[in-house]
């Protein structure tokens, strides 16, 4: 078991997702006595299956790595399958917002923020606070969407994340004020910290999104720019 699921991991970094649903398939039938570690094999079945755009098998097995994580959660070993559970529901709620499904994820969300009361990992909760603000902004709870995106930008900041991930969670930031029509505070609270961490370049496969999205951000300057000057 130990042997198919560590090459699933590097078939899955290779980005052979289908050699790694070969080797985890194997993974999940020799663990079936050890529920911890058959959550984290349906996890990983479940991410293959999405990267391969298999949306309903991907949901399923996080379903079903949700199911065997809590079947093994006890008062003894409650904080390290809280973290486990945390992630499997961060995950799924993520593939829900791909899906344009911000209802289901805020669910998601919310319950992984009740697991993540005792966890210490630093980067996890920004990722969640990230992904739970950018959510909120969705349904329109602009309030909540930006009290979730300062919990992120200062955890990451305290994490001594890197610039560019400290830079773009800003903007995030910034999006929500812009949404909530809170025009002079996105110059003030995002557009600062990302022109200083941001370094200009021409576009390229892997950074166009990026890129896109700076436009947008420096649309956005723009217009909080004029309005100070009127």
């Amino acid at each position: 078991m130990k042997i198919s699921a560590r090459r699933a991991e590097i078939y899955m970094k290779k980005g052979k997702y289908q050699y790694a649903l070969s080797d985890l398939q194997n993974a999940k039938t020799d663990s079936k006595e050890n529920k911890v570690a058959t959550a984290e094999i349906y996890k990983n079945i479940a991410k293959c299956h999405e990267m391969l755009k298999e949306i309903n098998d991907a949901l399923a097995n996080y379903d079903m790595a949700q199911k065997k994580a809590e079947e093994e959660l006890t008062n003894e070993n409650r904080k390290e399958k809280n973290l486990l559970i945390m992630g499997i529901l961060l995950e799924r709620g993520k593939l829900y917002m791909k899906q344009r499904m911000p209802k289901e994820a805020l669910v998601d969300f919310n319950n992984a923020c009740e697991k993540s009361k005792d966890q210490l990992d630093v980067l996890a909760l920004a990722d969640l606070y990230l992904e739970r603000g950018k959510c909120l902004r969705e349904e329109e709870q602009f309030q909540l969407s930006i009290k979730d995106l300062q919990e992120a930008v200062a955890k990451l900041e305290k994490s001594g994340a890197p610039k560019r991930t400290r830079a773009e969670a800003s903007n995030q930031f910034g999006y929500s004020y812009f949404a909530n029509g809170q025009f002079e505070l996105v110059a003030a609270n995002s557009s600062r910290r990302w022109i200083s961490t941001t370094k200009r370049s021409k576009p390229t496969a892997t950074t166009q999104s990026s890129t896109t999205t700076e436009a947008w951000h420096s649309r956005i300057w723009a217009s909080t720019t004029t309005r100070s000057q009127t």
